[in-house]
């Protein structure tokens, strides 16, 4: 019995692992807006570790807009997302100062190669504004720029320069 439990949990170690494509098995992943009529996902499907992320890209709204641009996005953060000093950041996007904030938000919107295969070099930019000056703002909102119709990857950074996810 033992020798039998020791064999089932190597394998399930090797599964775990991606040692043994054996145990691999493709899986068809569908969604339906309405709860009914579902559509198979393209191939690029986001996996990230919750753990270094500052904003969740699932909770993302809205998912649909116009190409002309300026539909308000909203970003939900996590507690820990990195900002400097939000106070400063409000009042600068509010007009109660011309002190410019060390912090910078940008929300990327990258477009996706067709089917999902990777990035093209297509990429728009907004700036992000929070609802008010707190220690720790629970979203980020922008407004779309016109965009090419398409499939797109939206990022968020504190600095302008790195982008998360």
């Amino acid at each position: 019995a033992r020798e039998l439990e020791a064999k089932r949990a190597e394998r399930r170690r090797a599964a775990a692992t991606g040692d043994d494509p054996t145990a691999w098995t493709p899986a068809t992943i569908e969604v339906a807006l309405n709860g009914v009529d579902f559509a198979p996902v393209p191939d690029a499907i986001m996996i990230f570790d919750e753990a270094d992320m500052f904003f969740d890209p699932t909770a993302l709204a809205p998912l649909l807009g116009p190409s002309k641009g300026g539909t308000e996005v909203r970003l939900l953060l996590s507690p820990d997302f990195p900002f400097y000093d939000p106070a400063a950041y409000y009042d600068y996007q509010m007009g109660y100062t011309t002190v410019k904030p060390v912090d910078t938000l940008v929300v990327r919107f990258a477009l996706q190669e067709s089917g999902g295969q990777g990035f093209t070099s297509y990429q728009e930019f907004a700036e992000g504004l929070i609802t008010s000056g707190s220690t720790a703002p629970e979203y980020v909102y922008a407004s779309t720029p016109p965009l090419k119709p398409g499939i797109y990857t939206v990022s968020l950074s504190a600095n302008g320069r790195t982008y998360w996810p």
